[in-house]
């Protein structure tokens, strides 16, 4: 009955609806199940999250968090389907449409990240067949005997097959992970990671900036800079000067937030009742009104907007939402700055459909890219997560199960595997790590700007998060932040690593501190 109830308590959180878990066993009580808060100062993942303030001024800040719920894109997975044909792969182009209808408040499924006194996921890209699932229903799932199995199938299966979003957590189960004595040769090499026998924050000493605790209350770390909601205003700043990019006065309160890219440039977006409003690196702002159906989710560099079963990319300096369509036998899981990413299900082929806009002046064409394995032996079993130029999928080998990461290059008609490893027990999709600079699966942190192996966090352990380069294990006596395959503890509570100079410090009084490198050392 245990895993009925985790089961059902995972599905709450990842699309963010609350589930009644009744049953026709005797003497079986009714629960509720309402999605798990986020919690406060773990670094986000790949899935949208709600703003939650820093527990208290006096709080310790190794006390403060703990590991984050496995949070999962508001998507249903993909059902088993028949190879679509090669040539039936490629859709039509995007086409620009102009939205009418009027705002409302209705709010999306899994919020994205967690404003840092509330670290949370990025959602990750996973492959679902429908549109984003709303929330503030009420589900009922029934458990009679002989249906109870069948259902928890059903349940795990959407649970494995979305993939994802987004987060492990330090109190999920940790995945078997494969032993590195025991490799094939055509597999990606899988070294254990060594101790650096120092704090990551330890040549940190130089202090840039900071903020009061009344002002971090509220606050993150993204690539795009440090965000700060305090007195009804969202402040974006520059995390190495301390300079306030921009603000924005809010009329609602934000729902979640989100990490994405825009023209290349890393941003981030903000949900309230009736808008999305997004803001770069740069300063500049721009918001799209959201219909009372609209649901928002990110699972790519760039939002989707889904209305009526439509999906809409919002391309920054575009007034209108763009309208994505592609091949209705295929799936759309997520969208790059320049593509609309589709995925046949069954077969190991992505496609890549250029966005089209009034200020288009190529004529692009669509990509049908085929996965390839490193071994002629590998039999493609499904996808798992698509997007920031990658795609995560699994492949079996003489009954073994392996994670092939596939560079996505629109100028290519197959995607050679830039990692192969042996999949973890728990398979799912990936988790985007703050900062959009790692994707995390199990024991493995994954470059997202090659593909490659970026750390492995050896045998029974997962990560459960990533700020920038570094990846994050939760142990019994505090984090451990693995970069480069060298393993760091930390001094002081890390809420944002840059990885070039610059780290962001929770205080135990609250405050936030931004600090530079005072001697050498890893940057």
């Amino acid at each position: 009955m245990a895993a009925y109830i985790r089961a059902a308590q995972n599905l709450a959180n990842r699309h963010l609806i609350e589930l009644v878990l009744t049953s026709e066993l005797p003497g079986f009580v009714p629960q509720v199940f309402t999605p798990e808060p986020f919690d406060d100062e773990q670094p986000d993942q790949q899935a949208h999250q709600h703003l939650i303030p820093y527990p208290s001024p006096d709080a310790s800040p190794q006390s403060a968090a703990s590991p984050d719920p496995v949070e999962e894109p508001a998507h249903q997975p993909a059902a088993a389907t028949e190879e679509v044909p090669a040539g039936a792969l490629v859709g039509n182009r995007t086409q620009k449409a102009i939205r009418t209808e009027a705002p409302s408040s209705d709010e999306d499924g899994p919020a994205e990240h967690v404003l840092d006194a509330a670290p949370g996921d990025h959602e990750a890209a996973t492959v679902p067949e429908k549109s984003p699932t709303r929330p503030n229903r009420r589900t009922l799932i029934l458990i009679g005997s002989a249906a109870a199995g069948f259902l928890l199938v059903i349940v795990l299966v959407l649970w494995q097959t979305v993939g994802g979003d987004s987060t492990s957590s330090a109190s999920a189960p940790e995945p078997e992970a494969p032993s590195v004595e025991d490799q094939a040769d055509w597999a990606t090499s899988l070294t254990a990671p060594t101790s650096a026998d120092e704090a990551l924050d330890e040549v940190y000493g130089h202090q840039l900036w900071g903020l009061p605790a009344a002002e971090a209350q509220t606050l993150s770390w993204f690539s795009a800079g440090v965000v700060s909601v305090y007195d009804s205003e969202l402040r974006l700043y520059d995390t190495l000067t301390g300079d306030e990019i921009a603000t924005v006065e809010l009329d609602e309160p934000i729902q979640w937030t989100v990490e994405h890219v825009i023209a290349g440039s890393p941003a981030v977006g903000f949900r309230t009742g009736d808008e999305f409003i997004a803001i770069d690196a740069e300063g500049e702002v721009q918001s799209w009104p959201l219909s009372e159906d609209a649901t928002v989710a990110v699972t790519g560099q760039i939002p989707i907007l889904t209305e009526d079963e439509t999906h809409y990319a919002l391309v920054f300096g575009e007034e209108d939402p763009v309208e994505l369509t592609g091949n209705p036998e295929l799936i759309t899981p997520a969208a790059d700055v320049e593509h609309l990413i589709q995925v046949a299900p069954g077969s190991p082929r992505v496609v890549l459909i250029p966005f089209e806009s009034e200020e288009s002046e190529q004529d692009l064409e669509a990509a049908d890219i085929r996965l390839i394995a490193p071994t002629p032996e590998a039999v493609f079993s499904r996808h798992l997560s698509v997007g920031h130029g990658q795609s995560l999928a699994l492949w079996e080998v003489e009954g073994e199960s392996y994670l092939g990461v596939h560079p996505l290059d629109a100028g290519e008609d197959e995607a050679p595997a830039a990692a192969f490893v042996p999949a973890p027990k728990e398979i799912t999709g990936w988790e985007i790590a703050r900062g959009m600079g790692l994707a995390l699966v199990g024991p493995y942190a994954f470059d997202l700007s090659t593909g490659a192996l970026a750390s492995y966090a050896g045998e029974n352990t997962t990560f459960s998060a990533g700020l920038g380069p570094a990846a994050v294990t939760e142990t019994s006596d505090g984090r451990r932040f693995t970069v480069e395959n060298e393993t760091y503890t930390e001094q002081k509570r890390i809420i944002g690593y840059t990885g070039d100079g610059t780290i962001v410090i929770r205080e135990a009084d609250g405050s936030v501190t931004v600090l530079g490198q005072s001697t050498g050392g890893i940057s």
